[in-house]
């Protein structure tokens, strides 16, 4: 180990200890000047020669997790959302009239719109988003069992009558019973009217005329049947 020197500044560098590695040259008097340079590798006293730095050591096994840090504070409660039973069936006509996060049924299916005014169709535009997916008709069920008879309702007020239905055809004719006894002899009726007494028709005097009025129209002979009779013979 070297005693500490004490040196005088440097006539050149100005410096007590002067450290430089090279001999100083300066020119005095047009020649060259070589200046011996004496460098301190004293050690402080009490102090420990300083080894060359060794290689980075392998990096050690990752130590234990430590235990879970106490739970935050609860977060502001969001706005609430739309739910399904806001949900409303799909319609185009009234679609760019939906606000974004509305709710649609369409095919079975419910989908969320995603922006305000969605264009085309559920389940085909990036406009609505699938939440949830409408599944398959189910197996048909047994038949359940038959339900007791219900209470006999009010009879219910008569309808209108139905029109008349086509006339039937006509049966067979019945055998001829047997020829019944001769009944008495009526009363002579009162003499009727002859030919004698036909009149020529006159359409005046036809309301005056008396059932059984024999008239004569056009060639022809006719008999009033009912009194006062109407319109014209043949008619």
């Amino acid at each position: 180990m070297h005693k500490d020197r004490k040196h005088k500044k440097c006539k050149h560098c100005g410096h007590k200890k002067c450290q430089c590695e090279s001999n100083h040259k300066h020119k005095t008097s047009g020649q060259s000047v070589k200046q011996e340079v004496i460098v301190d590798i004293s050690i402080p006293r009490g102090s420990e020669p300083i080894s060359p730095t060794g290689f980075t050591g392998i990096t050690g096994v990752t130590g234990i997790i430590g235990p879970t840090g106490p739970t935050g504070p609860t977060g502001p409660t969001g706005a609430t959302g739309a739910g399904l039973e806001d949900a409303i069936a799909f319609n185009p006509a009234e679609a760019p009239g939906y606000p974004a996060g509305q709710i649609v049924l369409y095919e079975g299916s419910f989908y969320r719109a995603n922006v305000a005014g969605p264009t085309g169709v559920p389940g085909q535009s990036a406009d609505y988003t699938l939440l949830v997916s409408g599944g398959s008709t189910g197996v048909t069920g047994p038949t359940g069992e038959v339900g007791a008879t219900g209470i006999t309702g009010a009879t219910g007020q008569t309808g209108a009558t139905g029109l008349t239905g086509p006339t039937g055809e006509t049966g067979p004719t019945g055998i001829t019973g047997a020829t019944g006894e001769t009944g008495a002899t009526g009363i002579t009726g009162a003499t009727g009217v002859g030919l004698e007494d036909a009149v020529t028709f006159n359409p005046a005097a036809a309301p005056g005329y008396q059932a059984g009025q024999i008239v004569l129209y056009e060639g022809s002979i006719y008999i009033a049947n009912v009194a006062n009779p109407r319109g014209i013979p043949g008619e």
